[in-house]
């Protein structure tokens, strides 16, 4: 009952503004009154029809197609005028299969389905933290409904992240950091300047102040807007929203739906989805596709969400690290087990702990929704960021990429030239954030293998395979490494994994020229052997680089101790490549099956003619030997 007073009764002001008996004589509300007090008891509420709530009723009430399921059109028109603020909310929260409509089960598991409290209230965020947490969602106390509560407030919490955004649910919030942006803002223009934003800040954060403004200043206006002041750190992190590229490029695909539909019946059909989404269509049936339909494969394809809703991405910034989760599943369950965590940890004691603390249902598995619940699952871009940035102009350099560890080193050749949107030569955090490394969609770091073996990485070559999740990032990814617009990826445009032997000579003649001087010295030949041998062991060591120098002094036909490219594509040259430059028993056969030089021919020639008369003499010296034996013999008789 909407008992808003907790005095038992429903009085007549109560049960209208619940939204029962419209009718101006309340006709209903006399009849049940029995006791003529003037407010229902719950015996008397009980005679009313509204007491009866029958959800599989409700349900056939609102399915007006007769198919079984609930979209939100239905549920929206049937819905009463004090439910509609809520129904919005109800999908995709509810819709546990994804297929943007509720079966009977799902709808049953709805507020809709279970009249025990105040679902329609208004919450408010009391902490103005522009978010709800539990507590703030909780209107009933009993403990009926606290785990009634639970589950719709689970439901609605679409990131995990265990508050309720306003995209998540409706509520009122006193906006702490708008008040905070509008008290800084002294002349009243909408914005901050770096003056004011800094006279925010104690004096000793004034240095980072001013490179914060500049790496937060997204459109580098010199205006620091309330959207842009919202992912500062003077935001709470629940709180804080930065600009996100993947993001963005999802609602531009999205923007483009009118335009694919071409018939303008508000769907696309199987063939309008291949014209304009030619990478989804594969991985949809073949009902037509609505625009949340569309919104929802688009997630998935950039990375934004798994195949199964849960979001990879939080509006702070902070990225789920999904390429480290299906690495540690190697059994591909989609749950992590302690056997499969334990490579992450020195100690079991700190594999025990992790596990207790993440594992919280206790089936012995961790999930993607227990994953997030951890440090181990999240990176933070703006951290890496700001980390990198060494001189703090909130602008990254190609030098301060190359300088810090692990991807960044790997990967840092190739960033700017790819995700320097503005061609300023620098990347901004915005830039940043578009780059495979704050992207750990998949092991970015693993170099591609040329598989056809023509020195070049294929579109098809550089996909990891994954179905549809990350399918359209990683091919937007190939397109804007491939600087040239050849539709193929060579070494100086992404990690590649080249077969020295198998490749073409003159892209192996590339790779291997490191000083792009034309020529190849025996020290940038020996590099592709030098990383494979073990240098401590000397002998086996100097052997090997004594072999390579012997076969690259024979290549060297003009002897100025250097190849050029027509030198280098003599058939010998096969052996001072791996993996036949170091594996003695293969350097050998190589030798012996290709064709030698002039020079060493003539050497060899003129070494089987003096063999072949030694011979020819010591078969003379022999000969005569046995005659004058034999001579010598038959004079004695």
């Amino acid at each position: 009952m909407k008992d808003s007073d907790q005095n038992q009764l429903l009085s007549l002001k109560e049960y209208t503004q619940a939204g029962f008996d419209s009718n101006s004589d309340h006709t209903q509300f006399r009849q049940a009154d029995v006791d003529q007090d003037g407010a229902l008891s719950f015996k008397e509420f009980q005679t009313l029809k509204y007491h009866n709530l029958s959800p599989a009723s409700v349900f056939d009430r609102f399915d007006t197609n007769l198919d079984g399921e609930l979209d939100s059109d239905e549920i929206t028109l049937n819905a009463g005028s004090w439910q509609k603020q809520l129904v919005k909310y109800i999908f995709p929260g509810f819709d546990t299969d994804n297929n943007h409509s509720l079966s009977l089960t799902e709808f049953l598991h709805t507020p809709l389905s279970n009249p025990l409290g105040s679902w329609y209230n208004i919450r408010k965020d009391l902490d103005g933290n522009d978010l709800l947490d539990f507590s703030e969602y909780l209107t009933e106390s009993s403990p009926s409904c606290l785990s009634l509560q639970a589950h719709f407030f689970s439901n609605f919490d679409l990131n995990d992240d265990k508050y309720l955004s306003a995209e998540e649910y409706f509520f009122t919030s006193n906006l702490n950091s708008r008040k905070q942006f509008d008290l800084a803002d002294k002349n009243n223009d909408g914005a901050l300047d770096e003056t004011e934003y800094l006279a925010t800040l104690k004096p000793e954060h004034q240095k980072v102040g001013q490179r914060d403004f500049r790496l937060y200043d997204q459109n580098s206006d010199q205006r620091m807007e309330f959207d842009e002041y919202r992912g500062t750190p003077a935001v709470p992190l629940a709180q804080r929203q930065i600009p996100d590229p993947v993001i963005d490029r999802v609602r531009q695909q999205l923007s483009t739906f009118p335009k694919a539909d071409q018939n303008n019946d508000s769907q696309l059909s199987i063939e309008e989805l291949k014209a304009a989404f030619p990478e989804l269509a594969d991985q949809h049936n073949n009902k037509p596709v609505a625009r949340d339909d569309l919104q929802r494969l688009l997630d998935i394809a950039y990375g934004v969400r798994t195949l199964d809703g849960q979001l990879l991405r939080e509006p702070s910034g902070r990225v789920v690290n999904w390429m480290l989760f299906t690495h540690l599943d190697t059994d591909h369950s989609g749950q992590l087990s302690a056997g499969e965590l334990k490579p992450q940890f020195k100690q079991d004691q700190q594999l025990t702990k992790f596990f207790q603390q993440a594992d919280q249902n206790k089936d012995q598995q961790i999930s993607l929704k227990e994953w997030k619940t951890t440090d181990l699952c999240w990176i933070d871009p703006v951290y890496y960021f700001k980390r990198i940035d060494k001189d703090g102009n909130a602008r990254l350099t190609a030098a301060e990429l190359a300088s810090d560890t692990g991807f960044h080193r790997e990967l840092a050749p190739y960033l700017i030239p790819a995700f320097d949107g503005n061609g300023d030569g620098v990347l901004s955090l915005y830039e940043y954030r578009d780059t495979p490394i704050t992207n750990p969609l998949v092991q970015w770091h693993v170099q591609r293998k040329d598989l056809d073996h023509d020195g070049m990485l294929s579109a098809a070559e550089f996909d990891w395979k994954q179905g549809l999740v990350a399918r359209t990032l990683i091919q937007d990814y190939f397109h804007r490494l491939d600087q040239d617009r050849n539709q193929r990826l060579d070494q100086r445009e992404f990690l590649l994994q080249l077969n020295l032997i198998k490749a073409p000579r003159e892209i192996v003649f590339k790779n291997l020229d490191k000083n792009n001087d034309q020529y190849l010295s025996f020290e940038e030949i020996f590099v592709a052997t030098k990383r494979l041998i073990n240098s401590k062991d000397t002998i086996k060591y100097e052997k090997i680089m004594s072999n390579v120098d012997n076969v690259f002094n024979q290549l060297d036909l003009d002897h100025n101790s250097q190849l050029n490219l027509k030198e280098f594509q003599q058939d010998q040259a096969l052996a001072v490549l791996p993996p036949y430059s170091y594996n003695t028993r293969s350097f050998n056969r190589i030798k012996s099956n290709l064709p030698i030089s002039r020079t060493e021919s003539s050497k060899l020639a003129t070494e089987s003619n003096f063999t072949l008369w030694v011979t020819l003499i010591l078969n003379i010296l022999l000969v005569s030997l046995v005659f004058y034996y034999l001579l010598k013999v038959k004079l004695r008789k």
